[in-house]
C-alpha cells in the first residue's frame, strides 16, 4: 500500500536554530574545540588500533574528504607517541669483510649524531697524524737504515758469489738481463769468443761443467738475494704497521673507552684500527702531480677515506618522543630508500655513503601516515609497502631489481627491523576494493576506522558547531561571528547533510563558508560575523557555480524543456 504525499507548511522546509540559545556575543569568548564532532567510533578505532602491537593492526582511516580524518588521525598518533619512548639512531658503516654489504648498526637516541661525529674527527686526525708520523726524520731514518741492511745483505750475497766464481776461473757480468758466467784466462782478464775457440776440447769441456755449477750456484744466490729483498720490503711494512699504530692508537683508544657500552661499536672501531694499519698508504701524502691525473688521484683517495665513515640514517638526536611522519609523496624510494649514485669520470659510482633512509627509516618505532590513493598511484609502492609490513623488516633494493636483463653489481645494504605503525587514509571505495581484491590487505590492515560524513543534531553537537567556528576563526586569522552568524553556519551544516535532525561532518566544506563569511563580513565593513553575512557567502557561492543551472531553468521558462505540472510524484 503507497503511502500518500503529504503537503508541508514553509516552515517545516527548514529547522532554524535560535540565536538566544547561545549565552555568547561572539565566538572571541569561546574556548578552542578539544575533540572532534561526532567521530566517537572512528576515534575508538584509532585508539585501538595504536595500542595493538599485534602482527597486521595497522589501520586504514576510511570516510569521505573533508571529514577530518587527516586531522584526527595526525592528531591522536602525536598524542599517543608523545607519551612513548624515542627510538633508536640507526647508520650504516663499512663492511670490511664484505664491502658490497654494509653494515647496518643501531644505537640509542643522540649517540647516533655523536658517533658520526667522532667519526669524521678521526678521520682528519688519521691523515693530519700518519702524514706527519711517515714524513718525520726519525721514520727517514729507520727506512734509510733498512734500505742499507738490504744493499748490504745483496753486496754481501754478490761478493761470495764473485769469489766462487773467480776460483773457477769465471767472471761475473750485471746485465739488464740479470747476472752471466764469462770465462776467464790466467790473468783474469775475460776471454774473447775467439780465444776461447782456440782452447782444446779438454778444457772447454772442462769450462762448460764449472759454468753448469755456477748457474747453479748463481740460482741460489739470486734466490737468497730475492728473499733478503723480500725481508726487507717485509721489514718496511712493519716498520709502517708500528708507525701507524702508535701514531694513531691514542685515537682509536679514546672512542673504545667512550663507547664501551656499545659492544657493537667497540667492535667496529677494533676493525677500524686493524684496517687502518694494514692501509697505511691512503694517508700518505698526495702525489704531486697536475690536470686530470691530480684530479683523479684526489678522488680515488678521498672515496677510499669514505670507509671510515659513519652514515647515519635516522637522526633522533633532537627528537623528545616517538615519531609521527606524514609523508605526502610516498614513491618507492621515498619509502625505503635508496642507494644513490654520483658521475666520476664518466662512470656511476656509489658507496655506502650515498645510502640514503625513506619515510620507514624516518618513521621507524613511531607512526607512518599515507594517502592510500598515493601509495597506489606510484608504481612499486605498494608492494614495497606490503613487504615491509609482512617481512617486519627495511631492505632497500633498487626499483624492479627482478625484472632486470643484466645483473650489475651494486651495493646490498643490511636489512633494518621495522618497528612501525602504518595508517592509510582513503575513501570507502579504496578500502573495499582493496578488501575484496588484495589477499594481503585483510591481514596487514586490520583495524577499520570509519569516519561519518554526518552527525545526530543535538544540543551536545550544537554548541560543538559553534566552538569549531571559534577553532576556525583563530586558526585563520578572521573576523568573529556572532550569534546569528553562528546559528547560520548550523542550519548549512544540517543543508549539507540534507537532514533536518543530522549536522554534515565535512568540515573542510564547513571551513571554507566560514572564511568565505568572514571576507563578506569585511566587505559590508562589520566587525563581527553576522547571519546575513553568512548568507551572502552561501548565495555568492551558489551563483559562481550554478550557470548551467540558471540556462536550464531559462530554456524550462521558454518552453524548450518541458515539464509535467499535474499530477502526483
Amino acid at each position: 500500500m503507497t503511502e500518500q504525499a503529504r503537503e508541508l507548511r514553509p516552515e517545516q522546509l527548514r529547522r532554524s536554530v535560535d540565536p538566544s540559545q547561545f549565552s555568547f556575543a561572539s565566538t572571541a569568548e569561546l574556548a578552542a574545540l578539544q575533540e572532534m564532532i561526532g567521530q566517537d567510533r572512528a576515534k575508538r578505532s584509532l585508539h585501538f588500533g595504536m595500542e595493538m602491537d599485534g602482527h597486521g593492526f595497522n589501520i586504514f582511516a576510511l570516510g569521505q574528504v573533508g571529514t577530518g580524518r587527516t586531522t584526527m588521525v595526525r592528531r591522536l598518533a602525536e598524542q599517543k607517541a608523545a607519551g612513548e619512548p624515542v627510538p633508536q639512531d640507526w647508520v650504516y658503516v663499512f663492511n670490511f669483510q664484505n664491502p658490497n654489504n654494509p653494515r647496518a648498526m643501531s644505537l640509542p637516541a643522540g649517540r647516533g649524531c655523536a658517533l658520526r661525529h667522532d667519526m669524521d674527527e678521526l678521520a682528519g686526525n688519521l691523515r693530519r697524524e700518519l702524514t706527519r708520523a711517515f714524513e718525520s726524520e726519525e721514520y727517514e731514518r729507520q727506512k734509510a737504515r733498512i734500505g742499507q741492511q738490504l744493499q748490504e745483505a745483496q753486496s754481501r750475497i754478490f761478493s761470495e758469489l764473485q769469489k766462487q766464481a773467480e776460483s773457477r776461473g769465471f767472471g761475473l757480468a750485471r746485465t739488464p738481463a740479470g747476472v752471466m758466467v764469462v770465462p776467464t784466462g790466467k790473468k783474469g782478464e775475460a776471454l774473447s769468443e775467439a780465444d776461447y775457440e782456440r782452447l782444446p776440447s779438454q778444457a772447454k769441456e772442462q769450462i762448460e761443467a764449472s759454468e753448469s755449477a755456477i748457474q747453479q750456484e748463481i740460482a741460489a744466490t739470486m734466490h737468497k738475494a730475492r728473499q733478503s729483498q723480500k725481508e726487507a720490503q717485509d721489514a718496511l711494512q712493519n716498520l709502517d704497521r708500528q708507525v701507524a699504530a702508535f701514531a694513531t692508537g691514542h685515537f682509536i683508544d679514546e672512542l673504545v673507552a667512550r663507547y664501551s657500552d656499545l659492544p657493537q661499536v667497540v667492535n667496529y672501531l677494533e676493525e677500524v684500527r686493524k684496517d687502518i694499519v694494514e692501509h697505511v698508504d691512503l694517508f700518505r701524502s698526495e702525489p704531486e702531480q697536475a690536470g686530470p691525473m691530480a684530479q683523479l688521484l684526489g678522488a680515488s683517495q678521498e672515496a677510499a677515506m669514505n670507509r671510515y665513515k659513519v652514515n647515519q640514517i635516522v637522526d633522533n638526536c633532537d627528537r623528545k618522543s616517538a615519531p609521527v611522519i606524514f609523508e605526502t609523496n610516498p614513491t618507492y624510494y621515498n619509502l625505503i630508500g635508496e642507494v644513490q649514485q654520483e658521475a666520476q669520470f664518466g662512470a656511476l659510482v656509489t658507496d655506502f655513503t650515498k645510502i640514503r633512509g625513506g619515510a620507514f627509516h624516518r618513521a621507524n618505532g613511531g607512526y607512518l601516515i599515507l594517502e592510500a590513493r598515493n601509495v597506489l598511484l606510484n608504481p612499486f609502492a605498494w608492494d614495497a609497502l606490503k613487504r615491509v609490513l609482512k617481512d617486519g623488516r627495511i631492505e632497500i633494493e633498487e626499483m624492479g631489481q627482478q625484472w632486470r636483463v643484466f645483473n650489475t653489481t651494486t651495493l646490498e645494504p643490511q636489512p633494518i627491523p621495522a618497528d612501525v605503525k602504518v595508517i592509510l587514509i582513503g575513501e570507502p571505495y579504496i578500502y573495499y576494493l582493496l578488501y575484496e581484491y588484495d589477499e594481503d590487505f585483510k591481514c596487514l590492515f586490520k583495524v577499520q576506522a570509519d569516519f561519518g560524513g554526518q552527525v545526530d543534531r543535538d544540543e551536545a553537537t550544537i554548541q560543538q558547531y559553534a566552538l569549531f567556528v571559534a577553532q576556525t576563526v583563530r586558526d585563520h586569522n578572521l573576523r568573529h561571528f556572532d550569534p546569528t552568524g553562528v546559528a547560520r553556519i548550523i542550519e548549512h551544516g544540517s543543508r549539507v547533510a540534507e537532514d533536518q535532525k543530522k549536522l554534515a561532518t565535512r568540515f573542510s566544506e564547513i571551513a571554507d563558508l566560514i572564511d568565505e563569511s568572514s571576507y563578506w563580513a569585511a566587505q559590508a565593513g562589520h566587525e563581527l560575523v553576522s547571519a546575513a553575512d553568512v548568507g551572502r557567502a552561501i548565495e555568492e557561492k551558489k551563483y559562481r557555480a550554478n550557470r548551467i543551472e540558471e540556462r536550464i531553468r531559462e530554456m524550462i521558462e521558454r518552453g524548450v524543456i518541458m515539464v509535467d505540472t499535474e499530477g502526483a510524484v
